[in-house]
């Protein structure tokens, strides 16, 4: 009997040390984790005013979108799209495209809108 319980004290004093080794493994990952956080928040603070920047832009390109697509006449549209209204166009652009001239490509380049 004596055998048993000094085995099971063995047993237990090195499960107390292999529980010890996890314990000490996890504090080291949870130290090198803690270190690459704030490691990287300083990096991010380098590009702030690039990221206000962005960010800016983004939404200054949103709201001209936004207001453009108000200004479009869809009605204007829809009539052009039309089979009769996309013929014009081509035959608009093929007529610019026939006029134009090497020499002169600034002032003849085809201008394909929409006809008017």
């Amino acid at each position: 009997m004596g055998f048993v319980t000094v085995g099971v004290l063995v047993l237990c004093f090195i499960a107390g040390l292999v529980a010890n080794q996890f314990v000490v493994a996890a504090r080291g990952e949870t130290d090198d984790a803690r270190l690459q956080q704030t490691t990287l928040t300083a990096r991010k603070a380098e590009f702030k005013g690039i990221q206000d920047v962005l960010v800016a832009s983004y939404d200054i390109n949103v709201a001209r979108v936004a207001a453009l697509y108000g200004e479009v006449n869809w009605l204007v549209v829809t009539d052009q799209l039309r089979p009769v209204g996309v013929h014009r166009i081509a035959r608009r652009c093929g007529d610019q495209l026939r006029n134009h001239h090497p020499e002169r490509e600034l002032r003849n380049r085809c201008r394909c809108h929409f006809a008017e």
